[in-house]
């Protein structure tokens, strides 16, 4: 009876494949969720939105619109790549990893904010 309740919950609560948000259009680059080009503002909405409602993602509290804007297109889109996490899930504590070891370097003025 008790393994049976627990393979139950085990079912129920194991992690289920990435569901973005509705609002966020996403492509699949060589197996990374990364923003769709044409809709990075969404997206940058919606850490803002998270950055106001959730005070403990470190992801969004260290992301800064000004900060964003010095970047290029490309730049932009890897960043907010590195912020996957963060959106999927606004309560997490972290909600960001870099998504290449050149990226905590990159984006130092990002990552050193989200890290201490």
């Amino acid at each position: 009876m008790v393994a049976t309740v627990i393979a139950i919950w085990f079912m129920k609560t194991s992690i289920a494949p990435y569901r973005p948000p509705p609002e966020l259009i996403l492509d699949n680059i060589n197996g990374k969720l990364m923003p769709n080009e044409d809709h990075l503002e969404g997206v940058v909405h919606k850490i803002l939105e998270i950055k106001s409602n959730h005070p403990d993602n470190c992801m969004a509290q260290a992301f800064t619109r000004s900060y964003y804007n010095t970047l290029d297109v490309n730049q932009k889109m890897r960043l907010l790549s590195c912020c996957m996490s963060g959106l999927a899930n606004p309560t997490s504590i972290m909600g960001c990893y870099a998504m290449g070891p050149d990226d905590y370097d990159e984006f130092s003025g990002f990552f050193k904010k989200a890290l201490s």
